[in-house]
């Protein structure tokens, strides 16, 4: 049986965060998924000339990247026990034709083929389980094992010139959103991708490399969408950094260095906006637990619970001091958290010179 956007949502329904936008509360940042349209950042385009994109577009290479991509992800179903259906076929298909050729011209194509194949919007238990089922692909593709910078910046490109479809208006729960600006569905879709993180499943003692990988690219996709301005999942950003930078370091094998890669792979695709993020409560010193701004600190960062520059100051120094020979982190990690830092830094001192200019 196909998995069902309406029946697969309806038991979250009251503690989801709302599609119109509205906060989530503090308990429901820990399990709902927040991707509203980021109303600060203009939304980035990823010509061939991004340093991340493969730019051999040879018919040969393409062929051979297209059908990779789509024997992985039928591989993955398959193990998974997952329904296959033409119309999954039809969708894996585009996204696999949009993706390996890596030009903003397979990106349209794909968009363009994927708007066309929509159900009628006034059929709505149609639409929205259509479009469940094609986010849904898109995401399995990211979160793959094999999956590469090259296939997150085509799934980038492909829905950048999705969201220029103006198709009509959709009716998810009520509430009535653009097709496809407000990427109808896709909270609910990724919802099912944020309770994978293997280091906060209860009980766990030791990590599955491939379920490491899996969620390290999942997180790598929603930093790259806050950064293209085609979504931001403010909750799950907070989270990463919290867990890797503001608590005790965890002690069980390979536990830290997955929190800490996560929370660096947001810094670095997300760095801008999240000192932009920052920068709107420049000078807070206590938030209210009932504000929309709270945002729960973890034990070792004891300023205002919100995102500021005080909480972004404090993940620099705890970053560098991280990233030292005497940590307990293994050394890839500790390169990459020095990075990061330093990215901040660099960020940081552009805006400041921005803002001074």
């Amino acid at each position: 049986m196909e998995r069902d956007a309406q029946a697969d949502a309806k038991v979250r329904a009251e503690r989801s965060t709302k599609l119109n936008g509205e906060p989530a509360t503090e308990d429901e940042a820990r399990s709902t998924t927040q991707l509203p349209i980021a109303p600060s950042a203009e939304i980035e385009t990823h010509g061939p000339a991004s340093e991340e994109v493969d730019s051999e577009t040879s018919p040969a290479k393409i062929a051979a990247f297209e059908l990779e991509i789509q024997d992985k992800i039928l591989q993955s179903y398959d193990l998974d026990g997952k329904d296959i259906t033409s119309k999954h076929i039809a969708v894996l298909n585009l996204f696999a034709r949009g993706i390996s050729a890596a030009t903003p011209e397979a990106a349209k194509e794909a968009a363009h083929q994927l708007n066309d194949l929509c159900p009628p919007l006034n059929r709505t238990g149609e639409a929205n389980n259509w479009m469940y089922m094609v986010w849904l692909v898109m995401l399995d593709i990211v979160a793959d094992n094999g999956s590469k910078d090259t296939v997150q910046e085509g799934c980038i490109r492909i829905l950048e010139e999705l969201v220029q479809c103006a198709k009509g208006m959709m009716d998810v729960w009520g509430s009535d959103l653009r097709v496809w600006r407000d990427l109808p569905v896709f909270p609910i879709a990724f919802h099912e991708y944020w309770e994978n993180d293997p280091t906060s499943k209860l009980g766990a003692e030791k990590l599955d490399p491939a379920d490491v990988q899996s969620w390290k690219n999942i997180s790598c996709f929603a930093a790259r969408l806050m950064r293209s301005g085609l979504a931001s999942d403010y909750d799950q950003a907070i989270i990463a950094l919290r867990t890797a930078l503001e608590e005790d370091v965890n002690t069980l094998p390979g536990f830290a260095d997955c929190r800490i890669q996560v929370a660096c792979l947001w810094i670095k695709h997300a760095d801008k906006f999240l000192l932009r993020w920052a920068l709107e409560n420049p000078g807070r010193a206590k938030v209210a637990r009932a504000s929309p701004s709270y945002l729960e600190a973890g034990p070792l960062y004891g300023g205002p619970a919100t995102m500021c520059l005080q909480r972004w100051g404090f993940w620099i120094e705890r970053l560098e001091m991280l990233g030292k020979e005497a940590s307990v982190l293994e050394e890839d990690t500790r390169e990459m958290a020095l990075q990061a830092a330093k990215t901040i830094r660099n960020v940081e001192k552009r805006v400041r010179r921005l803002l001074s200019a």
